[in-house]
Order: C-alpha cells, then sequence, then structure tokens
C-alpha cells in the first residue's frame, strides 16, 4: 500500500500595519483565538508588523518563526503544527519607492521565505510572501508599481526554484496583490507551472472578480472594504489576490477542502482583516512522477473525481515565450523610463546649483544679517540644500532600480534562450 499524507494549510493577511491599520490590538487577540481553534498543519501570515502581535499569536501552534528584515520588518511569519526542519528568506530587489511614504511598502522588506516540514516522510517546502501592493482607484490607471511586483513574483518563482530540489512538493501561499488575469499571474502558472488551488477546486466557474466568486480582498458589506463609490471604479465585488499554489514534485496530490475563513469575528461587529484567509486540505500520495520546478509542466487534480491520481497540465513552448517575451517587454519599457528620470534628475540638480551660485553671491550684496532679506536667502538655502540632497538620493535610488531591472532581464534573456533551444 502506498504511503500517504494529509496537510492543511492556511494563508491570511492580518493587516497589522501599526498606525494606519484599524483596531489592529483588538483584531489580534481575536486572531489569536480563531487561530487557536483552527485544525491546521501550517499558517502562513502576512502584515504581521509588529513583533508585540507576533508574540501574541506565536503560541496558537506548537512551532513558529518569525522573519525579521529592513526597517519594519517583512511583516511575514509561520506557524506549524509540525517541526520546522528548516527556513529561508531572500529580499526582493525591487519593492516601492521611497519618496511614497504613504504607500510604505519600500520600508518594509518585501521578502520570500521559507520553511521545511516532514510529513510520514513526505518532505514538504511552503513557502509565502506579500507582493507590492497596488494602490490604483481604477482600472483605468497606470499601474506604476505592475513591473516591480511582476519582478517579486519572477524573484520568488526564482527562489523557489533553486530550494526545492530535495522536497516532495511546493506550496506557495500568500497575498500576491495581483488577479488571475494579470501578467503576473500567467507567469506562475504557465511560466513556472504552477497549481491555483482554487482554479484546480472549481475549473468549471468563470474566474471574474465581477461576480464576487474566491473573493479574498474588499468584499462588499464587510466592516473594512472601501466605499462603493471608489469600488465601483476598481472591482465592485472585491478582488481575488490571496493564492494557495502549489506544485508537486514526487507525489500524486488530491484536494479535499478549499475554501475562505478567518471573515467576521464572532459575536463582533468588526472582521480579522480587510482580507479574508484561505484555508485548504491536501491528500499526499507517494508514486508521483519526478516532477522538478520547469515551466512545462505542473501536477494538478481532477477535483471531484475522488482520485488522487493527477492530469499534467502542459504549457507549449510558443505561449511560454511570449509570455516571457512580454515580461522581459514591460521591463525594458520600465529601464527607458528610469533612464528619462536619470537625465531629469540631472537637469534639476543643474539649475539648483545655478540658484545656489546665485544666492551665494547675494551674500556680498547684504550687510545687515539681520535684514529680512538675509533671512530669506539663509532660508532659500537651506530649502535648496534639501533639494539638492534627495535629488542625490533619489538618483542613487533610479541607479539600484536600473542594475535589478538589469538583472531580471538578463534573467529573462537566458530563459527565453532555454526554451528557444529546447523548441
Amino acid at each position: 500500500m502506498k504511503m500517504s499524507a494529509e496537510i492543511r494549510i492556511l494563508t491570511f493577511n492580518c493587516w497589522g500595519l501599526p498606525i494606519m491599520g484599524t483596531m489592529v490590538n483588538r483584531r489580534f487577540r481575536a486572531i489569536r483565538d480563531a487561530l487557536s481553534k483552527e485544525d491546521v498543519d501550517i499558517v502562513v501570515l502576512q502584515e504581521v508588523w509588529g513583533e508585540d502581535n507576533f508574540k501574541l499569536i506565536r503560541d496558537c501552534l506548537p512551532h513558529s518563526y518569525y522573519f525579521y528584515g529592513g526597517l519594519t520588518g517583512c511583516g511575514l511569519c509561520v506557524l506549524s503544527r509540525l517541526p520546522l526542519l528548516d527556513v529561508a528568506q531572500q529580499r526582493y530587489l525591487l519593492n516601492g519607492y521611497p519618496h511614497r511614504i504613504f504607500h510604505g511598502d519600500w520600508f518594509g522588506a518585501k521578502s520570500i521565505v521559507m520553511c521545511q516540514v516532514k510529513i510520514n516522510d513526505f518532505v514538504v517546502n511552503v513557502y509565502t510572501t506579500h507582493a507590492h501592493a497596488d494602490y490604483r482607484m481604477s482600472t483605468s490607471e497606470h499601474d506604476m508599481y505592475g513591473v516591480h511586483r511582476m519582478s517579486q513574483l519572477m524573484e520568488a518563482a526564482e527562489f523557489i526554484q533553486l530550494t526545492s530540489h530535495c522536497c516532495d512538493i511546493v506550496f506557495f501561499a500568500g497575498d500576491l496583490n495581483t488577479h488571475p488575469d494579470t501578467l503576473s499571474y500567467k507567469l506562475l502558472t504557465d511560466g513556472y507551472g504552477f497549481v491555483d488551488a482554487h482554479k484546480s477546486m472549481h475549473p468549471n466557474i468563470d474566474d471574474n472578480e465581477e461576480l464576487g466568486y474566491g473573493v479574498t480582498f474588499d468584499r462588499p458589506g464587510t466592516r473594512f472594504a472601501r466605499p462603493a463609490q471608489q469600488r465601483m471604479k476598481w472591482c465592485p465585488r472585491g478582488e481575488r489576490i490571496d493564492y494557495i499554489l502549489y506544485l508537486a514534485k514526487t507525489v500524486d496530490v488530491e484536494i479535499v477542502t478549499f475554501s475562505n475563513c478567518m471573515t467576521d469575528v464572532p459575536d463582533e461587529t468588526f472582521t480579522y482583516s480587510d482580507h479574508e484567509g484561505l484555508r485548504a486540505k491536501f491528500r499526499l500520495t507517494a508514486g508521483g512522477r519526478k516532477n522538478s520546478l520547469r515551466p512545462r509542466q505542473a501536477i494538478s487534480t481532477r477535483p471531484g473525481s475522488g482520485s488522487s491520481s493527477p492530469t499534467l497540465k502542459r504549457t507549449s513552448n510558443s505561449t511560454r515565450l511570449e509570455l516571457l517575451s512580454r515580461c522581459r517587454l514591460l521591463m525594458s519599457e520600465s529601464l527607458g523610463r528610469i533612464e528619462g528620470r536619470h537625465l531629469l534628475v540631472a537637469k534639476l540638480a543643474l539649475v539648483i546649483l545655478v540658484l545656489l551660485l546665485f544666492v551665494f553671491n547675494l551674500y556680498f550684496c547684504i550687510r545687515e544679517p539681520s535684514s529680512v532679506a538675509y533671512i530669506f536667502i539663509q532660508l532659500a538655502n537651506f530649502v535648496m540644500i534639501l533639494f539638492v540632497a534627495f535629488l542625490v538620493y533619489y538618483a542613487v535610488y533610479l541607479l539600484l532600480e536600473r542594475k535589478a531591472l538589469m538583472a531580471n532581464i538578463e534573467l529573462l534573456n537566458v530563459k527565453i534562450r532555454s526554451e528557444q533551444s529546447s523548441s
């Protein structure tokens, strides 16, 4: 008889922003009570920004790990019923803009993190991330962080590919901040072969957020949903941006259950978060074919069949080449915009330097240090020096962004050449 095991995974964005979050302490106490009652093996949480909040929930399961980094941490942690065999973390090269203070993503050490567990001799790698948020108010607006988010998810997939050689199955769960119809999502599913547990469980349902099916964020009627007037410009019935993806490597997989969770707090008028959680149970059976994390194949299950025998999902070489080429084109266009910003920064710096020289010469024309003109010149000097400091800082950031984009473009070049040679 073949060896088998069941593993239960839960992912949840806690919305634990220390300043902009609402009712954070009350919600985390409610989250602690809810997780203590959940019958799960692995819990991956996002937006746990405060260490005090982690300490509040870490004893919900026997084992836990909090991932540090950056000014505010990366907001990611893992709770596990099973002993943790190993953990790993890698920060993303791109993560928003430092001058967008109220967006805040840049200050968090956005990362892809991993924990490894063992259940009935099956080695399981569980990964989670919180990709860059989308701050658009309507679909007609340009997504200024779209390339950053796509780069993050590509770096996450590469990290998973390089750290999952010795495991039997990969789970990738978290807040990806991307919709199922986006290029970033298709890069994961068609480009790297991940299977979306939601779609695998409900293959005949049109995956359209306007229907409100599978929504995990901004569901109408919930306590922290945006006003209807704002939502109508975006996704009127909420968004599906949280996922449980998987890739079976040496086992057969059956999705036993899959559902939303962590919605309304019992006996309260608020919800656990502005997100909803996802909970899934998977049955693993030994004897599956060896399946490395390659774009050309991914194991998925026929839902409702009651069988653990997987079907092999294949994506054609031409589809993968087109997908990778589109990603490279978007990154190249972003790289071109950075070159334009560098030129603008250089022009502004030159103008400020000329103004500083002009103001400096005015010192010799003023004999009364206490005069209004003298005070005004001092203030103008101070403002211009601050502006020059910002321009220098911004120029350095643009250089880092340029290098990161070039690194990801070169990675895509390697993958495209690999696909071309194998076709």
